[in-house]
């Protein structure tokens, strides 16, 4: 329900379009499912909305697997496009 009407999440390795295929991809599609999103940063801009997070994701032991910042679009109706940007390190 917090996603808006034409959501798209944009990732480094594939665009996902539409709430349905979002969710479905989350809970099902996910080529690890037992990973930790670590929140270190929140950056709200008051004044037009715009949020980004920034934090790093971990698998199952707790290694990190890599740094990450999504930006949110949001709209009255709910958030209309995530885009993530990840730093894979120096590998």
């Amino acid at each position: 329900r917090l996603l808006a009407g034409g959501f798209v999440h944009r990732r480094p390795d594939m665009t996902i379009e539409g709430r349905k295929e979002f969710v479905s991809f989350m809970k099902i599609d996910r080529p690890d499912r037992e990973t930790t999103h670590e929140i270190e940063s929140v950056y709200l801009e008051a004044d037009t909305g715009r949020l980004a997070i920034e934090g790093r994701l971990l698998d199952a032991d707790g290694g990190e697997w890599f740094r990450f910042v999504d930006t949110f679009e949001q709209v009255e109706s709910g958030i209309k496009s995530v885009r993530t940007y990840t730093d894979l390190g120096p590998d």
